[in-house]
């Protein structure tokens, strides 16, 4: 007799708790399609867990490890385990060690682990060059902007001003410096060493890249972020912004409401008309919940920076955009509507487990 399990285990910073994304209102909420709008109560991810008695949710291994010996051995015990984490909470022995605890687990005969989630993929979401090699490993190397390691002696012949000086493993603008001319390099990377911010030994960590100077085009500085879940692209957004050249996100100088939506009416055009290449590679990545965040200045030229684990837009787009703009559900549903995708809610989770 076969007993099939499905389980949720939320490793840090992603176990399934107050803090978690699905629980605060930057995820996944305004998706909802009833019982909710962006100014009212809706409900979190822990109180829909609570009532689904067909999904398991363990916060650690070690619950996990004390599940999996309670299973009756004279059943075959099938377990759909999706894992929810990151690769900077995580070591790579963590990993490791994870997959050797499937690997042991699925020889007994009462038990076998199939991992909906591709923990090997975590690498990706954590470093930016990983996942440029994992672009060209899909043949889509004209998506990433010309860059070229720091250890490479010859990096600066190599890349045309102005360029950005990044480190492959931070997130949130932190490490990136725009560098108008190149000698200006040599002094940040001296003041960086200063600081210790900088650290010879992890510089293969380090990369200058192309910058893409939409502000020149536009007048101001604009990016965008794609959702997906379950391998399909279900919204996008921009940040903007006229001073900041690294995130784009305007902290400070808002946009009028009407540039604002022009770039969502501009994100809009481009996911329709890159939708396959983004969900070709939504469907390697192999997590269901992800994002890529790119630049586009027309359509046939877009270039993507890195891909995240995101559960909903950020809380900086809430905070900057969402109630700046006073943006409310018809807003919402005409992004859905334009972009022929059905408004997410927790029954999509089970699809996870499929």
């Amino acid at each position: 007799m076969e007993v099939k399990h499905k389980v949720l285990l939320g490793l840090p910073p992603h176990n399934f708790d107050e803090k978690h994304p699905l629980f605060l209102n930057f995820g996944i909420f305004f998706h909802l399609d009833t019982k909710s709008s962006v100014d009212e109560e809706y409900m979190h991810i822990n109180d829909w867990l609570s009532t689904q008695n067909s999904i398991l949710n363990f916060e650690s291994l070690v619950e996990f490890k004390k599940f999996i010996e309670s299973l009756n051995h004279n059943k075959k015990n099938i377990i759909n385990l999706a894992i929810f984490s990151k690769r900077e909470f995580m070591s790579k022995k963590q990993i490791q060690d994870i997959k050797e605890f499937i690997e042991e687990n699925n020889q007994n005969k009462h038990i076998e682990i199939i991992l909906k989630t591709d923990i090997d993929k975590f690498e990706i979401f954590y470093s930016k060059l990983e996942f440029y090699n994992f672009m060209k490993e899909l043949n889509l190397e004209n998506y990433i902007s010309d860059y070229s390691l720091l250890s490479d002696k010859n990096f600066l012949k190599r890349i045309q001003t102005p360029f950005l000086l990044r480190s492959a493993i931070s997130s949130g603008g932190k490490d990136t410096f725009l560098i108008n001319e190149k000698n200006e390099i040599t002094k940040l990377i001296r003041n960086l060493n200063i600081k210790s911010l900088f650290k010879l030994k992890n510089k293969n960590h380090w990369f200058v890249q192309q910058f893409n100077d939409t502000k020149s085009k536009l007048g101001y500085y604009r990016s965008f972020r794609i959702l997906a879940f379950n391998s399909l692209p279900y919204f996008i957004y921009p940040n903007v912004s006229y001073t900041n050249p690294i995130t784009h996100v305007s902290e400070k100088d808002k946009l009028s409401k009407d540039l604002f939506l022009n770039s969502v009416n501009a994100g809009i055009e481009i996911f329709n008309f890159h939708k396959i290449t983004f969900q070709k590679i939504f469907e390697s990545l192999g997590n269901p919940f992800a994002a890529l965040d790119f630049v586009c200045i027309d359509n046939d030229n877009l270039y993507i920076s890195e891909a995240e684990l995101k559960y909903g837009p950020s809380e900086k787009y809430v905070i900057n955009q969402i109630e700046y703009f006073n943006l409310d559900k018809d807003y919402f549903e005409n992004i859905r509507k334009q972009l022929n995708v059905e408004p997410l809610t927790f029954e999509d989770l089970y699809s996870i487990f499929e």
